[in-house]
């Protein structure tokens, strides 16, 4: 295989690594069904396999929760994405644009492009990605509640629309052999993630579909077990926890020989709960392109005396 490819990826990956010291930027949105949305979740499954996707990802954060101050509205995040294998190059390329808001006036929107290189050792396949884009937070001052009066900010922000830019990188590395996953990712200045899962044969049809992944944050550590049932790789059920904040059940399933696949997963809150509501909904759907082949048909000869093909 050319050396072009590995060269391209070790460039991109210097061009994310270069502004990392500006890299501080607001922490990104969880997602509950974070094996559903791989290349969110580690940007090494950027192309990873032979079908390019995209995928929408909404997620309600503490259905119907009002708020006493501030404006109307509720947690929302809006996550669109895309995976794209660029021929038999080993490069991938993935794309992610999010968008959150509150009803407290304070927005994230954020946009990344993000490239892997996977790499074949006999059975075994390690992958190497990294994104680079940029977070984009915003305030709007007619709804921002204002909680110090003295604070010299509130000058700046009261009545008017403030918005800041930071560059949102990440760096990726995945290992997968067969179907084991493990893989790293480390946002600078945000958090660094460990995750693996790993699909077990049960019985005619049935896998079991393990999944773990911990996250250490500014303050904190979040672990996240979780288990999926599947049957027939086209119905799937189970269950995670997040520590320090929710229980989580969901569903899925896959239609159209497995071109549409969608899930759904709703968490039960189990910290400060006279203060909010107790439920958290998510959806997703994703739509796996059909691979393009194209077959050489060979013209019949014609000869005076023979016909060939």
């Amino acid at each position: 295989m050319s050396q072009f490819p590995f060269k391209f990826l070790v460039f991109f990956l210097l061009v994310c690594v270069a502004p990392f010291r500006q890299s501080y930027g607001q922490l990104g949105p969880g997602i509950s069904m974070f094996t559903q949305n791989r290349i969110y979740l580690n940007p090494a499954y950027s192309g990873v396999g032979d079908r390019s996707y995209v995928q929408l990802h909404v997620r309600n954060q503490w259905t119907g929760y009002q708020t006493t101050q501030d404006g109307s509205g509720s947690l929302g995040t809006r996550l669109l994405s895309a995976s794209v294998p660029i021929g038999s190059s080993g490069l991938g390329l993935g794309i992610n644009y999010l968008s959150d808001l509150t009803p407290s006036g304070v927005g994230l929107q954020g946009a990344n492009v993000q490239i892997a290189y996977q790499l074949a050792v006999g059975e075994s396949q390690f992958s190497f990605g990294g994104g680079f884009g940029l977070q984009t937070k915003s305030f709007d001052g007619t709804a921002f509640r204002v909680r110090d009066s003295g604070d010299p900010f509130v000058e700046e922000i009261s009545g008017k629309q403030v918005s800041q830019a930071t560059w949102a990188n990440n760096l990726g590395v995945l290992f997968t052999r067969k179907k084991l996953h493990v893989g790293a990712t480390f946002n600078p200045g945000q958090q660094f993630a460990l995750h693996a899962e790993h699909t077990l044969p049960l019985f005619a049809g049935i896998d079991l579909n393990p999944f773990f992944r911990v996250r250490s944050i500014p303050n904190a550590v979040i672990i996240e077990p979780g288990v999926r049932i599947l049957y027939q790789n086209a119905v799937w059920i189970g269950g995670s926890f997040r520590s320090n904040d929710a229980l989580i059940g969901m569903v899925g399933v896959s239609v159209w020989k497995n071109r549409i696949e969608a899930g759904y997963s709703i968490d039960y809150t189990t910290v400060n709960l006279p203060v909010k509501s107790l439920l958290t909904h998510e959806l997703f759907c994703r739509f796996n392109l059909p691979n393009f082949s194209f077959k050489t048909v060979q013209s019949p000869i014609k000869t005076p005396r023979f016909r060939l093909n």
